[in-house]
């Protein structure tokens, strides 16, 4: 921001600088065309040279005050909207997807060295992804799955709410499934590539989270189905700060040992 103002300065100086060249360029044309004009020239040169010379003069003036005045609240006007852009730039948001079904985890899944993810119940993410996910079971790379317990109350306040609710218990474990199912085919000792994580809370957005950013998507307060946006927010900023500490408290209050 400092660096903009700078340049609006300077670009504010370069503005009166012009307009002291052409007062003063206008004032010499004067002068030479009052000098001539004791030399009686035939070409009336002196009357153009005076005429210009006056022109110059008032459009340097008509500059001077414009620079004043209108130049100075256009800069206010500027200077706002680019702190405020630098404001939501600096908030640490990467991407925007209008539908949160349009965005694909493929390389994240992929690619990640740490992966959780968030839902209620839905198990889209799991139905989608499901070749990148037994890639990390076989890569042997660490996944947390954290979902509402279907036994908790937070739950069954979601199938309160819910016109149709008959599907979410059979979602919830349709999820469990597909994951104990990967972790069997995976050979080996140690603990199971992929974790299920039930939570007793109420998730307020679901999540992708990773090593360099996260994926956001809210939920609705309203009832009805419509699409929801989903926002990826990149690490060492702000918001990604705000989510990495939720996301782990989230994790230890739900008697898992934390990222």
């Amino acid at each position: 921001m400092g660096e903009v103002l700078e340049n609006m300065e300077k670009i504010q100086l370069k503005g009166w600088i012009v307009s002291l060249g052409l007062v003063a360029g206008g004032l010499l044309l004067i002068l030479v065309g009052t000098w001539l004009d004791g030399k009686k020239l035939e070409l009336h040169l002196p009357n153009i040279l005076i005429s210009v010379g006056e022109f110059l003069a008032v459009v340097a003036v008509v500059h001077f005050l414009f620079d004043l005045t209108m130049r100075k609240e256009l800069f206010r006007e500027v200077a706002a909207a680019t702190l405020k852009y630098t404001r939501v730039a600096d908030s640490g948001i990467r991407d925007f997807r209008p539908r949160s079904k349009e965005v694909d985890y493929r390389n994240i899944f992929t690619d990640s060295e740490i992966l959780i993810i968030g839902q209620n119940y839905s198990p889209r993410i799991v139905d989608d992804f499901t070749d990148q996910l037994k890639s990390r079971t076989n890569a042997k790379r660490p996944t947390r799955i954290v979902i509402v317990d279907p036994e908790c109350e937070a739950f069954r306040f979601l199938q309160a709410e819910q016109q149709n609710s008959d599907h979410m218990v059979s979602n919830s474990g349709k999820i469990v499934s597909a994951i104990e199912e990967m972790n069997r085919k995976v050979s080996g000792e140690g603990d199971a590539p992929i974790r299920i994580i039930k939570t007793k809370k109420l998730l307020r957005y679901s999540f992708v989270y990773t090593e360099k950013s996260v994926w956001v998507k809210p939920y609705r307060n309203s009832t009805g189905r419509t699409s929801v946006y989903a926002l990826e927010i990149e690490k060492n900023s702000p918001l990604y700060e705000f989510y990495d500490r939720d996301i782990r408290d989230l994790l230890k209050e739900s008697g898992d040992s934390g990222i």
